[in-house]
């Protein structure tokens, strides 16, 4: 009996043991979801405080009702001064960039400059953390840069515009053009005109700035040295008075575009050619009856490659053929160049840029820019390097007037 009541008294208590660890397992569960609930209620909670926290209204400097700003875990009543702060960084970095990379070109620009000027002085007080101050400090030089560019710039011009002065400066009178060598006045004349052609920014070749003085000087300048060549060849040769005298001088200026053409200063050549083909010296019979007909079929040659039949197809093919150093015809890049500019959208029908229009830009001006690159590997002859500078030539009526005496109209 007492081990029954015993083992009776065990099993009541394990039963009792189980209920209680189930019952404490439930309240655990219970616990559990209690916690979570009270969590998700929190989340909400806090979702509605941030929401609040935005839409909070405080009064300004005006007394009117402003709403503040919460970036990044920081409410200021200022408005967004970190976003600010940020995008003031962005584009300090960006000018900087930029004047790094084309400050040579933007110092043509007086626009620019006075837009930068004003923009520093305006805004240097702003933001001026260590590394803002730092880059502030590399605008300011290179504004201060702009500045000296654009003296040395006016400096460059007044010099290049020594190249085509009428006058007796660096000019002897003892020189005949006639009695140099051919391939020496060819050689000179090429490095004063890539010396020339290197000189113009390429900015000047954008949205056709060349077309005026003010916005291409550099550009004219050169157009002007071009006129001013086939001038000059016109020039020597109706300042002979004999046919002689005047075939020995066309056959020296045809053999000097050819030398012109070997070293690929197409420029010159052109020069020489439209100087022979001015009505002036066209119109002089006797003097080209007398010509060798060897020599008249090799201006000929001459005349087909300068040829403007088929937009300059015989020039185009040669000049690209042609290996750098090499000075080109400075008249086709405004053709190329308008073209580009007027017949092409810069933005599409969706007002998209379009990148067709600007990679043809890019491959033309990527190539002037290696051709201005190029050296060549030629001696500066000194005396007739200062004799080819300021070339004494006549206008176009002077010469006209000089040709009449040299052949007299013919009466019928």
């Amino acid at each position: 009996e007492a081990e029954a009541d015993l083992a009776a008294g065990t099993k009541t208590v394990r039963a009792g043991g189980a209920a209680e660890k189930e019952a404490e397992e439930e309240a655990e569960e219970a616990g559990s979801e209690e916690k979570s609930q009270v969590t998700e209620d929190k989340s909400e909670a806090d979702e509605l405080d941030v929401k609040s926290e935005s839409a909070v209204v405080t009064k300004g400097a005006t007394g009117k009702e402003e709403p503040s700003a919460t970036i990044c875990g920081e409410t200021s009543h200022n408005g967004p001064s970190l976003w600010l702060s940020s995008v003031r960084r962005r584009v300090l970095v960006l000018l900087q960039a930029w004047l790094e990379h084309f400050v040579g070109n933007l110092s043509e620009s007086v626009e620019f400059h006075h837009i930068l000027t004003k923009f520093v002085s305006n805004h240097v007080g702003e933001s001026m953390d260590a590394e803002n101050k730092k880059t502030w400090d590399v605008i300011e030089m290179y504004l201060i840069k702009l500045k000296v560019q654009k003296e040395r710039n006016s400096k460059l011009i007044r010099n290049i515009s020594f190249y085509f002065e009428k006058g007796e400066v660096g000019v002897k009178k003892s020189f005949n053009c006639v009695q140099l060598g051919a391939k020496e006045l060819a050689a000179q004349l090429t490095l004063i005109d890539h010396g020339m052609f290197k000189a113009i920014p390429y900015i000047e070749f954008i949205q056709k700035k060349f077309e005026k003085p003010e916005t291409g000087p550099f550009f004219n300048l050169m157009c002007t040295r071009w006129n001013q060549e086939s001038q000059w060849v016109a020039s020597e040769i109706l300042q002979r008075s004999s046919v002689n005298d005047r075939v020995a001088t066309i056959t020296q200026m045809i053999s000097v575009g050819e030398e012109c053409l070997q070293l690929k200063n197409f420029c010159t050549t052109f020069a020489v050619v439209a100087g022979l083909s001015m009505s002036s010296i066209s119109r002089l019979k006797l003097t080209w009856d007398k010509l060798p007909k060897k020599v008249n079929a090799r201006f000929t040659k001459l005349t087909n490659l300068c040829s403007l039949e088929n937009n300059y197809d015989n020039y185009r093919q040669a000049y690209e053929n042609a290996t750098r150093p090499k000075v080109p015809y400075i008249a086709v890049y405004p053709k190329d160049l308008t073209a580009i500019e007027d017949n092409i959208p810069t933005f599409d029908a969706s007002e998209l840029v379009n990148f067709s229009k600007l990679r043809l830009l890019w491959r033309l001006l990527e190539e002037i820019r290696q051709t201005q690159n190029a050296v060549y590997g030629l001696a500066k002859n000194k005396s007739i390097h200062n004799y080819l500078k300021t070339l004494q030539v006549w206008s176009e009526q002077e010469l006209y007037e000089k040709s009449l005496k040299c052949e007299p109209r013919v009466k019928t």
